[in-house]
């Protein structure tokens, strides 16, 4: 098999009822492993091993590479406090939680499993917390190592007033390590890198006679190093705090008087979505909102003028169950059934066959509703074997995070929704690598570039409000005031081997 295992055992005392425990793996890859596959064996999420393993994000797998995977395991859960509810069909999150008085929220935070997505599946069930706020009332009688801070007299803290902003970076530097070339010393690089970015904001906004006084600390990724590092933040003025990068850390500062103050800059964990925190990353969600919203409910579902749409049709291509099933239901919901074909496949995928068999009599929009990449690649075949016309709507993490390469697309009319795209002919782009490789004698990394878009909007956010903001590579859109999630989304097509704004 290839798999060399140790157990570890993680476990994270939370600050409600309930403690999750997590199991690490070691698997050393072998021929034929992808992420998407690994997280199927192993009960894990492509999230978690990316995030448990940060080096991905720079170099692909190799055979003979040692990937750490995160397994969660079962909750026990305390039937007491919940009252349970069974998913009928059509039924969201939003029309479960209304119907109950609760917030979306609070349905994802009892609910983990959802990933934070609106589609439910039919017969699922739901924790339905009897009192949504019992996590409240036990964390303040806790000794809990996370617990809000016993020296703290007021529940919020004042801002600063003086000219100068006083910005917290906390990075995982693990400086140890970097200093004795120990086995986390790859991860020190990206924490650099980031730095490396901020640093570069910062001193623009220098140069433009703002005032900011940025220190940065290391958190080693350890719950103890993080509670020092928080002990000593109450005793100065804070203004922003750009991290801590991954899940538990951030999870650290739910209660703490500087919780407003954070940015989560890599977790793409919902759970954080429960934190009043500013949550950096788009969610998977928006993607599938945003294809329903400009293209099904624009050209299918509110249908002014019937010359465009007529020899179209919209094809939607996923499996049979899991989130990809709620997922196509969500996509042609309210839609005629002559204006859509729903290819919904079971494990042989052996409907996808019926893809050769479509002609060019109609046209296609394409949506696939499962990421796993060899899924995709078999879709994509089968078109491929038949004559018909088709625009492939796909969205970033199928794309980047699939490793799929550039002549994937080169066949196809592809077009994608993203949250961040580089486009080095941007003129800005191409100043900001020139001074970054003037400054630090090196090409920015992905790290550093978003090191720099994550500290240039979220100053402006702080000095005037911001809320919208398309940096070089990464985009901000925080103008649904209810929500601290990022929400910003654009579509692109794939063109001239280049990502064009559409």
């Amino acid at each position: 098999m290839g798999i060399t295992r140790y157990f570890i055992a993680i476990f994270f005392m939370f600050q409600s009822f309930f403690a999750f425990g997590q199991t690490e793996v070691l698997h050393t890859i072998v021929k034929g492993n992808t992420i998407y596959g690994l997280a199927i064996t192993y009960g894990s999420s492509v999230d978690s091993i990316y995030e448990a393993n940060p080096m991905l994000g720079v170099h692909r797998l190799a055979i003979g590479d040692t990937v750490v995977i995160p397994i969660t395991q079962k909750e026990i859960v305390d039937s007491s406090r919940y009252n349970f509810h069974k998913v009928r069909s059509f039924e969201s999150v939003y029309s479960i939680s209304n119907r109950y008085g609760l917030k979306d929220s609070t349905i994802y935070w009892h609910n983990t499993t959802l990933n934070n997505k609106p589609t439910l599946k039919r017969n699922e069930i739901l924790r339905i917390p009897r009192d949504p706020y019992s996590w409240l009332k036990s964390e303040m009688s806790s000794d809990s190592l996370t617990s809000i801070n016993q020296n703290s007299k007021d529940d919020t803290k004042a801002r600063d007033t003086s000219e100068t902003l006083d910005i917290i970076g906390i990075l995982p530097f693990f400086t140890s390590d970097y200093i004795n070339e120990g086995q986390r010393s790859k991860r020190s690089k990206i924490a650099f890198s980031y730095r490396q970015g901020i640093e570069m904001a910062i001193s623009e906004f220098r140069d433009s006679n703002l005032l900011v006084d940025l220190k940065f600390y290391d958190s080693y990724n350890s719950l103890d190093s993080l509670d020092n590092i928080k002990f000593h933040l109450d005793s100065v003025s804070t203004d922003l705090i750009l991290g801590p990068m991954y899940t538990p850390r951030v999870l650290q500062f739910k209660g703490d008087v500087q919780e407003e103050n954070v940015v989560s800059l890599m977790s793409k964990q919902p759970i954080i979505n429960s934190l009043d925190v500013w949550n950096s990353i788009v969610a998977e969600e928006y993607f599938w909102h945003a294809m329903r919203d400009k293209l099904v409910v624009k050209h299918y579902e509110n249908r002014s003028d019937t010359s465009y749409e007529i020899s179209r049709k919209l094809l939607v291509v996923g499996l049979q169950s899991g989130s990809s099933a709620a997922i196509s239901r969500m996509l042609v919901e309210n839609i005629i059934p002559a204006d859509y074909l729903l290819v919904s496949n079971d494990k042989s995928w052996i409907q996808n066959e019926e893809l050769g068999t479509l002609n060019a009599q109609n046209a296609y929009d394409i949506i696939i509703t499962e990421n796993d990449p060899a899924f995709i690649l078999d879709v994509l075949r089968n078109l491929r074997s038949g004559s018909a016309l088709y625009r492939w709507y796909t969205h970033e993490y199928q794309v980047f995070e699939n490793g799929l390469v550039s002549n994937v697309f080169e066949r196809e009319n592809v077009y994608m929704f993203t949250s961040s795209y580089l486009d080095y002919d941007d003129i800005r782009v191409k100043h900001f690598v020139k001074k970054f490789r003037e400054h630090y004698g090196r090409q920015p990394d992905n790290y550093a570039i978003e090191g720099y878009d994550n500290a240039k909007f979220h100053v402006q956010r702080v000095m005037s409000d911001m809320i919208y903001h398309r940096g070089i590579k990464k985009g901000f859109d925080y103008s649904d005031v209810t929500s601290r999630q990022n929400k910003f989304v654009e579509l692109r097509k794939f063109e001239g081997l280049r990502w064009v704004r559409f």
